[in-house]
């Protein structure tokens, strides 16, 4: 099977590589990833090509659960949807709701669209080429340059270049300029402004 090259280049970026295909599914196809970062870790990725509704959101989470039994020693602790096509409010939101409530653990759930990846965002001349650090990068940062990564400029998860790159609150990338450090964090961590009254 021919993977589309634009996954590719996503997955590469992201540090992931593909261990297990299943095309079973007429809608969809599943992929079985690996983390460069934390190798114990695995990930399902899901590329639906219908238009994504309930019903198959319940399809998807069900051949999910197949493919967890099925390889009982990977650790599974993300799920990622790429829809061809829009999906539907309800069916977010019977995504969302599914994922807060699976056993043991809740995994991880990310949802994309194709037009999101079809561009590369890191190829523009004014984005840094950014790189995700992994933990002994990190402490080599922390050490080397004596700082903490809290305090280091914040990026959203809510940022184009967050959500290409699946980045989690706690994530610290690096482009390959010195002062693109970035800590990744959530939009409700975000420091109110306070807004300055004119006198009168």
């Amino acid at each position: 099977m021919k993977i589309p090259p634009e996954i590719i280049l996503l997955l590469r970026y992201r540090r992931l590589k593909i261990l297990e295909v299943d095309v079973e599914s007429d809608s969809s196809d599943m992929y079985i990833l690996q983390s460069f970062r934390t190798m114990q870790k695995s990930i399902l990725f899901c590329v639906i090509s219908a238009k994504l509704t309930k019903e198959l959101v319940l399809d998807e989470f069900t051949r999910a659960a197949k493919f967890k039994s099925r390889y009982k020693e990977k650790n599974f602790d993300s799920h990622i949807f790429l829809c061809a096509q829009k999906w539907s409010p309800p069916a977010a939101c019977v995504l969302r709701q599914v994922s807060s409530l699976q056993s043991p653990t809740p995994m991880r759930t990310e949802l994309l669209h194709w037009n999101e990846i079809v561009v590369d965002k890191l190829a523009h001349i004014n984005v840094p080429h950014y790189e995700i650090l992994d933990e002994k990068q990190i402490k080599y940062l922390e050490k080397k340059r004596k700082l903490q990564v809290k305090n280091l400029p914040k990026m959203l998860t809510t940022d184009p270049i967050a959500k290409y790159l699946g980045l989690s609150p706690g994530d610290v990338i690096s482009g390959r300029e010195s002062n693109c450090l970035r800590f990744i964090i959530l939009p409700s961590e975000q420091p109110q402004r306070q807004l300055m009254k004119k006198r009168d």
